[in-house]
């Protein structure tokens, strides 16, 4: 169990296909729910379908490297046909351990179709990772005959499956809400021409070292079917998963971290982010993540289905599924923006025992009590943290950074580290980039500590949930021009450590590097430092700037 997550046992709804009670689905997806079902007694055919097409995928990945390559879509943004290593990981490293293989599902509407027919796609040139249509594999290995006609076979099914739990949702929201359309949700999912499916295999990790397979998010989709994993050993097939701490997991309503076991037999249902504009919030998107196996040389396949609404189909009042995707990357750009608003730029190096963040300071009114306006906050003993952008939002994520440290330390009896916590606000900017009514934070944060294991560490996540380590970064307006000087400092040195000494030398090269950035000349009440070292993180006076500017002036 990886620590700050918390497992818990949960009410996994286990219904029977043959009875799917409206309360229990509410009880599944609604507000206060876990947000998955698991659905029994599933025909016979699904069972030999998810087994035929779990087993044809792994040798899928086994075709040479041009078979593979004519399967890659770039021009769907790899998200029809092959896709290994297009996927970047929360710390910007390109995913080399989970394969995919995508599929349009316009089939189940059209036998005849691979993707959205061309009157549909008319206006929508700027989609095609929904667009574009299917690329299958040439069948020439015996392992992989029938693998397009079972993948459809299996797909529709799921598909037909899932249909019934949409009419269910119709039905209460039908009772629960003005206007709404009688069987709308079954409508538009039974006529979508973009939903998707996607095959997964989790190549086998090499090492020992646990991971996450993918960050925490939420889909995109109204509903996704999910089928058990198959597990295996080399070629050897297991029957049950090696590591039970691998797998889904899934965040409640409360935040709670709970891990989801699917058994063989079942098929599991989560609700979207679409679904929550198409009910008018009623039902609520789950929070998710797959977490990697320990145990080197075993790999996972498993098929998701996210049944989504055709791009022009409305999922409210005023949106069609096409707006509704724009809107949420809209408020990111928007937020990206907002970083800037301040017009303050800083940066934060580390050094050979040290690591520091240094911040312009802009006082907006005369007026103003200077010590009120801060952008460095000191998350624990050991970490800062320094917020770039809209100072309100800076305020809101010190709190929580703070609550974070916090609940880690009561829980775990020692300090949060400072990599945990950056990936822990990185995942949670992540989030509110997924949910089109919630507006990314308009931040960036730039972590400092010096860690029992790491070291001297700094660590930057941005309002898009990217974030990454490094030994020298910036944020501001005029972040390229400091970046550029940081790197030709860095390539004089061959150690990788960009200043030699203790904390002081590191805070005076930090300042010439913004002074001559922004070229110009700083006085005490310009700037905020914030200093970690083996004794912990603080923040510096006024009168302590001022003994590094005339420390500064001294050596000119």
């Amino acid at each position: 169990m990886l620590p700050g997550h918390h497992l818990h046992g949960a009410n996994q709804y286990r219904l029977s296909l043959k009875d799917i009670p409206t309360d229990k689905l509410i009880d599944a997806f609604g507000k206060d729910s876990l947000g998955i079902l698991l659905v029994k007694d599933l025909p016979k055919e699904y069972h030999d379908l998810r087994k035929k097409v779990l087993t044809q995928v792994s040798y899928l990945t086994r075709l040479d490297k041009q078979s593979l390559q004519d399967l890659e879509c770039p021009e769907g943004y790899y998200l029809t046909g092959w896709s290994l290593g297009k996927e970047k990981l929360a710390n910007g490293v390109a995913d080399e351990l989970k394969g995919s293989f995508y599929i349009n599902c316009s089939f189940f509407k059209n036998p005849a179709l691979e993707g959205p027919p061309p009157e549909e796609s008319r206006g929508y040139e700027n989609y095609k990772a929904y667009t574009t249509w299917n690329r299958w594999p040439k069948e020439t290995l015996d392992e992989l005959k029938g693998f397009q006609h079972n993948c459809k076979a299996l797909i529709s099914l799921m598909i037909e499956i899932s249909l019934q739990i949409c009419e269910k949702i119709d039905s209460y929201c039908e009772s629960h809400l003005q206007n709404y359309h009688p069987g709308y949700l079954e409508s538009i999912i039974r006529e979508s021409t973009t939903s998707k499916a996607r095959l997964l295999h989790y190549l086998p990790n090499t090492s020992s070292s646990q991971s996450d397979w993918c960050g925490e998010h939420c889909d995109h989709s109204c509903i996704t079917a999910l089928t058990s994993a198959l597990f295996f050993d080399g070629d050897s097939e297991l029957t049950t998963s090696p590591d039970p701490s691998a797998g889904l997991y899934i965040k409640d309503r409360r935040g709670k971290v709970v891990k989801v076991n699917i058994p063989p037999d079942c098929l599991a249902f989560q609700s979207g982010s679409a679904l929550e504009e198409v009910s008018g919030h009623q039902f609520k998107a789950v929070p998710h993540y797959v977490k990697g196996t320990a145990m080197p040389g075993i790999s996972r396949n498993t098929l998701a289905v996210f049944l989504q609404p055709s791009l022009h189909a409305m999922v409210n009042e005023n949106e069609t599924f096409a707006q509704f995707a724009d809107r949420r990357l809209y408020q990111v750009e928007y937020a990206f923006k907002a970083v800037n608003s301040s017009n303050i730029t800083c940066l934060g190096l580390v050094g050979e025992d040290s690591s520091v963040v240094v911040s312009q300071k802009k006082i907006p009114d005369k007026l103003l009590d200077p010590s009120t306006i801060s952008y460095i906050f000191q998350v624990s003993d050991s970490i800062g943290m320094l917020a770039t952008g809209a100072i309100a939002d800076a305020r809101s994520l010190a709190m929580r950074a703070r609550a974070e440290a916090a609940e880690f330390k009561y829980k775990y009896g020692y300090e949060m580290p400072v990599d945990a916590l950056a990936k822990r606000m990185a995942n949670l900017a992540q989030l509110y980039t997924q949910k089109a009514y919630m507006r990314p934070m308009g931040v960036a944060l730039t972590f400092v500590s010096v860690d029992d294991e790491l070291g001297p560490s700094l660590f930057k996540t941005d309002p898009a949930g990217y974030y990454f380590r490094a030994i020298g970064t910036s944020t501001g307006p005029k972040q390229q021009e400091v970046t550029t000087a940081l790197e030709r400092a860095h390539k004089k040195k061959k150690d990788g450590v960009l200043v030699k000494g203790d904390w002081t030398k590191v805070v005076e090269f930090a300042i010439i590097t913004l002074s001559n950035a922004l070229s110009t000349e700083f006085r005490k009440n310009d700037l905020e430092v914030g200093v970690a070292t083996k004794d912990g993180f603080r923040s510096l006076t006024p009168d302590e700037i001022d003994e590094r500017l005339i420390a500064i002036a001294e050596q000119d």
